[in-house]
């Protein structure tokens, strides 16, 4: 039994070790997609407050570096800037965030069309207009999951659409409760 473990660990780390020889390529991009978000609102305050869906259009800004690991498989980080206004009934949510994010390119150079999983840390600042006086603000942290699939423009510019979900919720304003699903569509430049 010993040495079948033994096999398995050597044939890991020989396909450990084939695809870090392969991994000789890396790049840098920049990435700008605009996005349609549909959210779930909880919302509890000194006897004031909303439960409601609300929606709105953002946009994000991300840098980041892709690492080739083996053939058919890219690595990304990526820092990342969002903003969304969310809207509903008279009230007003806006939201400012930045995060990073970490993702799975599934492909190669030779696809024209590749896909991506993904998954992140972030922190969202937003605010609660139309609820009560004074208005509500508050932050709170969250962690998107994503994916989505990429088209080759060209050798340096790919077309991106892609699902995000993201769960804010209570860091600062324990009483806020905000689910985002959102639909993201953009460019992303490597350079």
């Amino acid at each position: 039994m010993n040495k079948l473990y033994l096999s398995f660990f050597a044939i890991m780390i020989a396909v450990f070790f084939a695809g870090a020889a392969d991994a000789k390529k890396y790049d840098l991009y920049l990435s700008l997609k605009a996005n349609y978000s549909i959210a779930d609102v909880d919302y509890h305050d000194y006897g004031t407050g909303i439960s409601d869906s609300f929606n709105g259009f953002g946009g994000r800004l991300a840098f980041g570096e892709r690492y080739r690991w083996w053939r058919w498989l890219h690595l990304r980080g990526e820092s990342e800037l969002s903003y969304v206004a969310l809207s509903h009934d008279g009230y007003r949510i806006p939201m400012f965030g930045f995060g990073a994010n970490i993702y799975a390119d599934f492909g190669t150079e030779d696809w024209l069309i590749n896909a991506y999983v993904g998954a992140g840390f972030g922190i969202h600042f937003f605010g609660i207009n139309g609820v009560g006086s004074p208005d509500h603000s508050g932050a709170g942290i969250n962690f998107p999951l994503q994916i989505g699939i990429l088209y080759d423009v060209s050798e340096n510019w790919k077309l991106d659409v892609g699902l995000r979900y993201a769960k804010i919720g209570g860091w600062f304003s324990e009483d806020t409760d905000i689910k985002e699903t959102s639909i993201l569509a953009g460019f992303r430049w490597h350079f």
